[in-house]
This record gives structure tokens, sequence and C-alpha cells, in this order.
């Protein structure tokens, strides 16, 4: 029976190596100038966001640039000389900080791919001056490279028995394509009699509450929310402070050749930047920056020929280096904490504003399941009773609690890889009583493990030609040249040095062989060493 086999040919992600680096930004500000008798009573909170984030892939590693947009809410004690008495007003400045740094990977090669994740942990501030702030970011980077493989392996034999086949199950992912597109997401808002004049923004927010992204033919379709907060004055009020809550829908379609609906999409959707327009008939127009990520997989569990046991053939074979998915699970969780107002601090009016960032996080892999554990900044701006001031004050209060969470994942063992992305979706707060706030805080979950495999395939079968012995001298064995044979196969058979078995036999062409050729081969090279 004739020896039959498949082969087939796959696109494989292999993951070059991972770091996760932390890094310091820091940077001096200058406050707006203000009236002569007028000081910083108090910086209120600070912002930063990443932006504008280039990475590029050099030999031994990856160049990163980018900028952070820092907003800084803070206090003035001005005075009304006409009543001869102070009061407190909010201002808003706004300072970028650009960052730049090589992350040391030995491994990678210009070419590569790369994944890159930039979040803010830590932010700390100083008044060194009466109108200078001194303000250090803490970045975590987590940096993977990767290559994009085209493997060749053979997954079925057939004319053998099964004894002698030696086969292994892999579960992996077949790289089908990715892309990263910018956009501008926006919504105009009209300003009637139920809003007051929106005189100057302090503090805006926003959270990507929901994203859902589909495979359709040759495209990946990205559509959600998101959920803006708006702080700002009113001189027609008073000066007084108003929020506004608005909800802006999106959708994007990414064009990636060979995707088929039903496959499988990793996403990754950031605001960049949101802001405000004023526009005329008492209309605002909201703006953001987004980025908008998708890679495509399919899944595929494949059966590969590593070993043939049979001393008629020998095997060509190669190594290959897999990243074989374990498995994945994306869940959400709600953290309720409340807040207590501090002595020093006045009673709760009213709650103007809040939002939250993760600060810490860390993952483990056991048996069965990842355990995430983290910590979480909540921030809220309030407004405080009137007679604890002239006028009404605005209070940023802020407070950290820990979360944690077992996610189950069938099949993962301790030692595995695994990725961990948390993000918040949605952030609210209300008031229990003059002296107390209770935040909910609304996290996605989404973890992947993952085994480095390191496997033999095997690529192609060669058949041992039968040996002819004729009168010749003992110390030669007269091969006869068989359908498909080269002179590659030939010495590597009988452990020949190529060149001198082309010189031996005064080979001219040796790409060239003719069926029923002879090839003298000297038993004192067979098996000689170079």
């Amino acid at each position: 029976m004739a020896i039959k086999f498949k082969e087939e040919r796959i696109k494989a992600e292999v993951v070059i190596a991972r770091e996760v680096v932390k890094d310091v930004v820091s940077g001096d500000i200058e406050l707006r100038a203000h009236e002569n008798d007028s000081q910083i009573s108090e910086v209120l909170d600070v912002k930063a966001q990443v932006k504008d984030v280039k990475a590029i892939i050099v030999d031994g590693g990856v160049e990163i640039n980018g900028v952070l947009n820092i907003d800084c809410l803070y206090n003035v004690e001005e005075v009304d000389e006409d009543h001869e008495e102070s009061y407190l007003s909010i201002y808003q400045q706004n300072a970028r900080i650009e960052f730049e740094n090589f992350i040391d990977i030995p491994e990678a090669k210009s070419g590569m791919n790369i994944f890159l994740n930039i979040r803010v942990a830590d932010i700390t501030y100083e008044v060194l001056e009466t109108d200078m702030l001194e303000v250090a970011v803490t970045l975590i980077k987590y940096c993977a490279v990767s290559d994009i493989r085209d493997i060749k392996c053979i997954t079925g034999i057939s004319g053998l028995p099964k004894e002698e086949i030696v086969e292994e199950q892999l579960r992996l992912e077949e790289w089908i394509g990715d892309e990263t597109i910018r956009a501008t997401v926006a919504k105009e808002v009209d300003f009637n009699y139920d809003f007051h004049e929106m005189d100057e923004v302090l503090a805006i927010v926003g959270e990507i509450v929901k994203t859902e992204y589909k495979t359709m033919e040759n495209a990946v379709t990205c559509e959600g929310v998101i959920e803006v907060s708006i702080l700002y004055r009113s001189n027609d009020d008073e000066e007084k402070l108003h929020y506004l809550d608005e909800r802006i829908e999106f959708n994007h379609t990414l064009d990636l050749y060979g995707v088929e609906p039903g496959m499988i999409v990793y996403g990754n959707y950031k605001l960049t930047e949101l802001s405000v327009q004023k526009m005329a008939n008492d209309k605002i127009r909201i703006v953001g920056q987004v980025e908008c990520y998708a890679k495509v997989t399919r899944p595929r569990r494949l059966t590969v020929v590593t070993d043939i046991l049979n001393d008629m053939f020998d095997t060509e074979r190669v190594t290959v280096l897999i990243e074989e998915m374990i498995g994945q699970n994306r869940v959400r969780d709600s953290i309720v904490h409340r807040i207590n107002v501090p002595p020093t601090r006045p009673d709760v009016k009213g709650v103007l504003q809040c939002y939250s960032r993760i600060k810490d996080l860390t993952s483990m892999v056991n048996d069965g399941g990842v355990v995430v554990e983290g910590s979480i900044e909540g921030t809220a701006y309030y407004t405080a009773e009137e007679d604890y001031c002239n006028g009404e004050v605005t209070v940023c209060l802020k407070d950290y609690f820990d979360f944690d969470n077992y996610i189950s994942i069938e099949d993962c063992e301790e030692g595995m890889d695994v990725y961990v992305e948390v993000e918040v979706k949605r952030t609210s707060c209300q008031v229990l009583n003059d002296r107390t706030l209770e935040m909910n805080v609304l996290l996605e979950k989404c973890v992947k493990v993952t085994s480095m495999v390191e496997i033999e395939c095997v690529t192609d079968l060669v058949e041992i030609s039968p040996i002819v012995e004729e009168p010749c001298p003992p110390s030669y064995i007269v091969y006869v040249v068989q359908k498909g044979d080269t002179l590659w196969k030939i010495a590597r058979r009988y452990k020949v040095n190529l060149e001198s078995l082309i010189e031996f036999n005064n080979i001219e062409n040796p790409d060239k062989l003719e069926v029923g050729q002879k090839i003298c081969i000297p038993k004192a090279l067979i098996g000689a060493k170079g």
C-alpha cells in the first residue's frame, strides 16, 4: 500500500518575550495667573491621560514615545473688594508632558509585532511656588513582542500501522490578522432652558461602558457607548458649578482580509482625548479621539505527527515554539465602597462628578483558575454646605479600596503564562448622609492563560531506497537512484558529506539525477565527520 500523508500550513503568533516596566514621568506645570491678591488655596485633583503613543521595534528592544495630558483642578482664594470679604473659586489648568524610553528586549528583531498597554498607576504632586506645580506620574508599561510564523506540519499518515505513528495534540490560535484605526466620535448637545449656560469646562470624564466586536466577511465591526460627565461653571448663576451627563454611541469598521463570521476577536478600545466645543445657537459639541484595535484568530485543535517508528523511512523535522492556548474568560464585577468624609472636610451637599482608576494589579495562576487582585483609587467632587464658606465650595475626596476575584479557567496550571486586563466600565456615587458617600465601580476583567510548548513536527518523509551491491571493490556501495531521490537525501541516509559524494562520483549537475543512475558511495566516507 502506498504511503500518503496530509500536510497543513498554519500561521501562528509566537510570543518572543514579555516585559513589564515601571516608569516615572515628571514635569512642572505653571498654573494660571490670577489677580494680585489671589492665592492658590488648595489643589483639588490632578489627572493624567496617555495619548499619542508610538512604539517602534528595533533589533534588541522597543522604542516608546508618547504624551501625558495633565489636567489640574484647584481652588483659588479671591477677594471681593466691594464687600471686603474673601471667597473660593475653582480653576482648571491643562498641560502636556512628553515621555520616551527604551525597553530592552534582546530577542526583539525589526519587523516583529508589538502589543503595548500603558496605564497610569499613580499620580503625586507638590506645590513648589505660588503658581508652580511639580507632577510625577507613575506608568506601568506591558510590552509583548511576537512573531508570525508560517508552520508546515504533517497532520495525518495512511499506509503505516498506527503503532508506528507518534502523534501529539495541539491547541493553538491560528493568526488571521490585526488592524488599528484612529477615529473621532462626537455628539452635539442642545442647551435649552433645562441647562445653565456653559461658560467654562472645569473637568470632563469619559468611560467606555460597552464595547462589542463582531466578525464579518473580511472585516470587523466595533460598536459601543461612551458615558461622558462634564463639570462646568456658569456665570449666569453666581458662578456656581454644574454637571452634565451624556452618552456617545460609536460604530467602527476595520477591514481585515481573510476574516470570516464566527472567528475570535481580541479588541482594545481606548479613549485618548475628550473635549468640549462651544457652538452657535446654545449648542455644544462633545468630541472624543479614540483608538480601536482588533486582532482576529481562529482556534484550532491539531493532531501533528512528531515521529515515525519505521526503519524504512527517515523524517525531516522542524522544532517549533508555539504558544498553546489553554483558555480565557471575561467577567464583570461591581465593587461597592463607602467613603467617610474626614473630620477636616465639610458636610456633603451633593455630588458633582466621580471617577475611578485601577492603581495596583497582580495576578497568579493556580490549578483551575487565576486569582486577580488590585486596588482602586476613587475620586468624587462634592459641594459643601454654604455656611462653611462665603458661598458654595467644591471639595475633592479620594479613597482607596481593594478588590479580588478568582476566575475559573479549565485546564490551567500553576506556572503557566497569564495576561490580565482590568478596565473600569462605570463609576457612580450617591450621598448616604452628609458624612458618607457610596461609590459603585463596575469592572471588566479579561484573563487569558497560555503555555509555551516546544515540539518537533514531522514535515516530510524520506523513503529509504533498496541497496544494490554489484561487483566492485568491497570498499564501495553502489546505490541505484529511485524516483524522488536527491543527492541530499542519499547523503543524509548514509551520513556522507554531500560535497565529497559529488566530487567522488564526478557529478556535473548535482540537481539532476536520472532514475536507475548508480551512485558509488565509499565506505570510508560513511559516518565520517565533516
